[in-house]
């Protein structure tokens, strides 16, 4: 707090100076805060990085619910309003959202007091803003999805019949899983794969399965939890008999599907909790990420170490998908349906959402939403061990040991069947009919559980 020297201005307020430079007015600090917010989109919650309260105490005349103000530096206290709220440090403010569990909020900051200490105050800017997006981007993704998934969910259990869950295990698993993402480095790692598949446990994401296939590896499970048409395609394009990993959330076509052994586990969401009760089923909670749910769930499965590839979070070759992606190629540059005028919108919005990351050696093109789950993934320290292999094409800011093919075969014997713990339920809906019918949002529903073909969602309602 040193350097910054508490003086009274001209008008008789006080202002702060800092290397003999005034960082609020010298006249008046209260009416450049006024004049600063009418700039601003406010929302009924706001975080401030401001420094003195000139701006909190702006704010409160204005219909503000709540402040969060950061204060790494002590100024003087000008309001004792309740609704200001103040944190030291970004970890305290991002426990206090998670409680609240309220993401919808604007980040608002003074700039000549960020330039004062660029040290503490912009790596500050930088994590709470990523740590907001992530949480709106995937809040968002909830909500847009929520009632498909809903949908989906009540269609599956009133016509699957046995349902096969996946339970917790307590052994470790020795040998490594290879979680198979459709990343363009997917192309490098081929000969990886088919040297190294009888020694690791394959698991692919749903956008690699076309690819694999045609390459003729064959992976021992893949994981799905994309409630839309995407996951379908992909998976209907594989020819191979495949164990999926999933939640009852996918849509009904999936399980329709010949060639598909679905094995459940839980969101934890109330309709599954729900289903669930007493089973022991896994639990992966929904992260707007396939890729994190798979890392989680096969942690609890017991695996201690783990390989990544085709993850790169970015752009290589100027493609973030596998050739384009099949999916993305045959459907969204091929057929009419897709070329509408908001689709046409929507690329021209995501172009200006091209971004950078840096991957320890070098920078990525990516756009935000990828580098949103970059920095969360890098964030995070997982409970096994994770590797790349030699030819990854993103580093991960060289958190994680390279490996090679003599690795695997030099220091593991062959696979055996991992043993999982699969548990057959009955398909019991008294629970969910008599919670559907209590829903003060839900006016009329037919459920018929001696006849499950006849259940009908008869209006679209929140489950929340």
């Amino acid at each position: 707090m040193n350097q910054y020297i508490k003086e009274v201005g001209k008008k008789g307020f006080i202002t702060y100076k800092c290397k003999n430079k005034y960082i609020y007015s010298p006249y008046e600090p209260f009416v450049e805060a006024k004049r600063f917010i009418e700039t601003q989109n406010l929302k009924e919650t706001v975080i401030t990085i401001c420094g003195a309260d000139f701006v909190n105490s702006a704010l409160l005349e204005k219909n503000i619910y709540e402040i969060i103000s950061f204060e790494p530096i002590q100024f003087e206290i000008l309001s004792n309003d309740q609704k200001i709220k103040r944190f030291k440090t970004i970890n305290e403010i991002k426990n206090y959202l998670y409680q609240k569990n309220n993401f919808n909020v604007s980040l608002i900051f003074w700039q000549p007091l960020i330039e004062t200490n660029t040290d503490i105050y912009l790596n500050s800017i930088k994590e709470l803003k990523d740590f907001i997006e992530k949480n709106i981007f995937s809040k968002n993704t909830e909500k847009y999805f929520g009632f498909i998934e809903t949908k989906n969910f009540l269609k599956n259990i009133q016509t699957l019949g046995n349902i096969n869950i996946l339970t917790k295990k307590s052994k470790n698993i020795d040998n490594p899983a290879i979680i198979i993402s459709s990343g363009f480095s997917l192309n490098d790692n081929i000969e990886f794969l088919q040297k190294t598949k009888d020694y690791c446990h394959l698991f692919a994401l749903p956008s690699s399965l076309p690819y694999l296939y045609e390459k003729k590896i064959f992976p021992d499970f893949a994981m799905a939890v994309d409630p839309g048409y995407g996951s379908f395609y992909h998976i209907s394009k594989y020819k191979n008999h495949l164990n999926l990993l999933s939640t009852l959330n996918l849509h009904p076509s999936i399980f329709r599907l010949k060639n598909i052994n679905p094995i459940f586990f839980s969101y934890s969401s109330i309709l599954e909790n729900m289903f669930f009760d007493n089973t022991n089923v896994i639990i992966s909670y929904p992260e707007g990420s396939v890729f994190l749910n798979l890392l989680r769930l096969l942690i609890e499965l017991g695996f201690k170490k783990i390989i990544l590839i085709g993850q790169d979070f970015g752009f290589k070759d100027g493609r973030s998908h596998i050739f384009e992606g099949f999916f993305e190629k045959e459907f969204f540059y091929q057929s009419d349906f897709f070329s509408t005028m908001e689709d046409k919108t929507k690329k021209i919005e995501s172009a200006k959402d091209i971004t950078f990351i840096n991957d320890g050696e070098k920078e990525i093109k990516t756009d935000r939403a990828l580098k949103i789950y970059y920095n969360h993934f890098l964030g995070e320290n997982f409970a096994t061990e994770i590797f790349l292999t030699d030819k990854c094409f993103n580093n991960l800011s060289n958190k994680y040991k390279k490996i090679d093919i003599d690795y695997i075969l030099n220091n593991f014997i062959k696979k055996e069947d991992i043993g999982l713990n699969i548990k057959k339920i009955d398909n019991n809906l008294t629970k969910i009919t008599n919670y559907l019918k209590n829903k003060n949002n839900l006016t009329q529903i037919n459920i018929d559980t001696k006849n499950k073909n006849n259940l009908r969602i008869l209006q679209k309602y929140n489950t929340d």
